[in-house]
């Protein structure tokens, strides 16, 4: 369920996460992974590329229009639960947008392991969540 308290923010600003459901599957010896990422541009990404090479990302929603300002807001993945495999990625933690903020789930071992969490968004400080989402992270491997 995604809670819209105020989908324009102060300045005219739009914002606007969306739930996403993120697979990544790798057959040995690859491992699977399923990426999040939300950059400097305000692009909200998910990468669902094996280890064989460099995560690659695609463009699931514009999280924040104009993406020049995105600088000016925080996001923060919470919430996290689940089991299996590694997670990489700061949760329960406002991260500014001054710098691409990623979370990635990689299963090295047969099998699939999940996470799930929210993804919050708000505007530097302000104590006020503008916008959440659910996020699904699935990552396995194949004989």
């Amino acid at each position: 369920m995604s809670v819209r308290l105020n989908k324009l923010a102060l300045g005219g600003d739009r914002v606007d996460i969306v739930a996403a459901t993120i697979d990544g599957t790798g057959v040995d010896p690859n491992n699977g992974r399923a990426s999040l990422r939300v950059t400097t541009g305000g692009a909200q990404q998910r990468s669902i590329s094996d280890s064989s090479g460099s995560l690659v990302y695609t463009t699931d929603a514009q999280a924040i229009t104009p993406g020049s300002n995105a600088g000016n807001y925080e996001v923060m993945l919470s919430g996290v639960t689940g089991t299996g495999g590694s997670f990489v990625g700061t949760v329960d933690s406002w991260q500014v947008l001054s710098v691409d903020v990623a979370w990635t789930l990689t299963m090295s071992a047969f099998g699939t392991a999940t996470r799930s969490g929210t993804l919050n968004i708000r505007r530097v400080g302000s104590g006020t969540t503008l916008d959440t989402a659910v996020i699904d992270f699935s990552a396995t491997k194949e004989i």
